[in-house]
């Protein structure tokens, strides 16, 4: 909580800095200027907002479904063959399959040549590149086109080698993702699920230690130098206010750019 709202006073920041520069370039009355750069950066905000939340809609779970997606996920670390149950169950809704030792094959009804695989695989410890590699060897048999892996969290390395297979695809699920692509879709939910916490809110301690790290000086210094030079701001020079709003805006840009992952279909199976 205490990091999405520096987040959107981050972002706040930003926009009224983009808007004050351009609008004091325009007016010379400051107070006419801030009030301008304020409305300004509330339209702009608004508009964020609209087109920010339309996007994420889709991939968005509401709070009761990701205590659900969290639930699914803990009984299957402490049930493996709960998940492979689960799965073979889930796949056979809209396909052909069958479960072949720990995992299941998924086949295509137009084509059966084009098997998928579906390999359950929870645990606490994040699901490494080791990990994929190993199932891909468990799974070589099945000689699969696709092979879906479902698990609790997945790495960024795991994620880094899926990629490195060009003739198997392979697609990695964590908890949300294998809820939102599978799991809601189907509206096919596990039953009789125990009560397991597996993770917890993080203490202010905790925040407070993310928030004032080694790895985070050059931002901080960044930020300030933005800070100490718009306190010297007056009208200027088109051409500094052209470069100096794009470097702001290329700031607002990574501000937005997604952690980096995998982009998913649609489908799935």
């Amino acid at each position: 909580m205490v990091l999405k709202f520096f987040n959107v006073l981050f972002r706040l920041f930003l926009i009224f800095l983009i808007c004050f520069i351009w609008v004091r370039y325009f007016i010379s009355n400051l107070g006419l200027c801030l009030a301008i750069t304020a409305i300004l950066t509330f339209s702009f905000e608004i508009l964020i907002r609209f087109f920010l939340d339309r996007r994420l809609a889709k991939n968005k779970l509401k709070a009761e479904e990701e205590k659900l997606a969290e639930k699914i996920s803990s009984n299957f670390i402490f049930n493996p063959k709960l998940a492979q149950s689960y799965f073979l169950k889930l796949a056979k809704i809209n396909h052909q399959a069958k479960k072949v030792g720990i995992y299941i094959e998924v086949f295509n009804k137009d084509n059966a040549a084009a098997k998928t695989v579906l390999f359950p695989c929870y645990s606490f410890s994040p699901i490494s590149a080791q990990t994929v590699v190993e199932i891909i060897r468990k799974t070589e048999k099945s000689k699969p086109k696709k092979l879906v892996v479902c698990g609790y969290i997945i790495s960024k390395e795991a994620l880094d080698v899926a990629k490195k297979f060009p003739d198997l695809k392979i697609v990695l699920l964590g908890s949300k993702e294998c809820f939102l692509k599978l799991i809601k879709p189907a509206g096919f939910y596990p039953e009789n699920l125990k009560e397991v916490e597996l993770s917890s809110k993080p203490k202010f301690k905790e925040v407070l230690k993310g928030a004032i790290s080694k790895q985070r000086a050059k931002g901080y210094l960044l930020a300030s130098l933005i800070l100490l030079f718009s306190s010297f701001i007056v009208r200027m020079n088109i051409y500094y206010l052209v470069f100096s709003s794009i470097l702001l805006i290329l700031s607002f840009v990574c501000y937005f750019v997604p952690t980096r992952g995998q982009k998913l279909d649609d489908e799935i199976l």
